[in-house]
Parts: structure tokens; C-alpha cells; sequence
């Protein structure tokens, strides 16, 4: 039997309380710390360098999101499953592009949990069946938004512009963008008007079929 230090990051107690009890029923599980902030999670990953670490998107501190870069360069052969309550597809996204190896809703039972442990522990990655349609929607929807965009008439976008363009083409408004990439919403502006300019657009809804945001 493969044995898993496992560390739990959650601000909510009687949700972290009860899930620490559940897997502790598991004899391949070893709890070795808990967490409720993101700098919390950071020193108990320098400290105990546990296998897994069950990080909850959103801790007392800030989005917890962002730090996952962090926490693998404080503990390279770190594995991080996303626990959360959120499944909407901006939440997915953002988590899987910051390098998390699984993806799962807390309304899971304790036995996807440790499936979910099991397979991230083994060096695969793991998303929520729950969401696995929607992630795979919008992957459709960015291969058809690329098809379209390498055409020439499409104009000479930078990486960033064809990025903001496909999340564009995606629904997403500018709000959305700005979120899901990390900068401000004025800068995600300053790209929707560049992406007009050099395609030829003068409304939101020639990219999305949707009226104007």
C-alpha cells in the first residue's frame, strides 16, 4: 500500500474538522498539518513538505490561487488538489492554468476524495467529473476561436490580444477577463481596442453573437 502525508488548507473548521476525521480513517493517509491563510499554508509546506496538500480556492487572506506557483517552488515534488465549493468555469480555468494537479467540488463524498488523492499521488491529474463537460465545452469553443483567428484576414494580434480574443469569443466580459487573467480592467480595455482596430470590429457582438457588454 502507497502511503500519502496530506495537508489540508481551508478557513472553514467544521468543513477541515470533518474531513481531517475522514481520511484519517484511511490508513494510507498520514495528516501531517492544517491551514487556514495563505501564508499559514506556505510555512506548513516549507515546514512538513507533505505529498498532497488540499488547498481551498479561497482562504481568510486572499485567493489562494496565485500561490500555487509559490508553494511548488517551496516544495518542488508538492502535489495540489483544488478543493472548493466553486465549479464555475472561470474558477476551473484559472485553476488549472496556476498548476494544480486535481480539481474537485467539496460536495464529493469522502471516496472521490481519496480517489482524487489516490490518482494525484500516482502523477496524474484529476478533474471533477462534475465539471468535466463544461471544461471541455470551452476547450471547443477556444480550438474553434483559434481556426478562426489563424486566418489571415483575422489581423496581426499579439499572444496577449488573441488570448483576451478567445476569452472574448468565449462570453466572457471585460470584468471576466480582467479576473481570470490577473490585470486590471482597464489594460483588458486597452487590448478589446487593439483587437477592434486590427480586426476590423466595431461591436462585441461581430466576436460573441451577443449584444454589446
Amino acid at each position: 500500500m502507497e502511503f500519502f502525508r496530506v495537508a489540508l488548507a481551508d478557513d472553514h473548521p467544521i468543513y477541515r474538522n470533518g474531513l481531517k476525521t475522514a481520511l484519517q480513517s484511511f490508513p494510507e493517509i498520514d495528516i501531517c498539518g492544517e491551514a487556514e491563510t495563505c501564508q499559514e499554508t506556505i510555512s506548513l509546506v516549507q515546514k512538513e513538505k507533505p505529498d498532497i496538500l488540499l488547498l481551498d480556492v479561497r482562504l481568510y487572506d486572499e485567493n489562494s490561487l496565485p500561490q500555487v506557483p509559490k508553494l511548488k517552488e517551496v516544495s518542488p515534488e508538492l502535489k495540489i488538489i483544488s478543493l472548493t465549493a466553486y465549479g464555475d468555469l472561470q474558477i476551473v480555468m484559472t485553476a488549472v492554468c496556476f498548476g494544480i494537479d486535481g480539481f474537485l467540488l467539496k460536495e464529493n463524498g469522502i471516496q472521490e476524495i481519496i480517489t482524487c488523492i489516490r490518482n494525484v499521488g500516482n502523477g496524474k491529474c484529476f478533474l471533477d467529473p462534475l465539471v468535466t463537460g463544461v471544461v471541455f465545452g470551452q476547450i471547443k469553443k477556444q480550438v474553434d476561436g483559434i481556426k478562426t483567428i489563424e486566418k489571415p484576414e483575422d489581423g496581426d494580434l499579439s499572444p496577449r490580444e488573441r488570448e483576451i480574443y478567445l476569452l472574448m469569443k468565449s462570453g466572457l466580459s471585460n470584468k471576466q477577463i480582467s479576473e481570470q487573467l490577473f490585470i486590471s480592467a482597464n489594460t483588458v480595455h486597452n487590448h478589446v481596442v487593439n483587437v477592434y482596430r486590427k480586426l476590423g470590429l466595431t461591436r462585441r457582438r461581430q466576436v460573441t453573437g451577443t449584444p454589446d457588454n
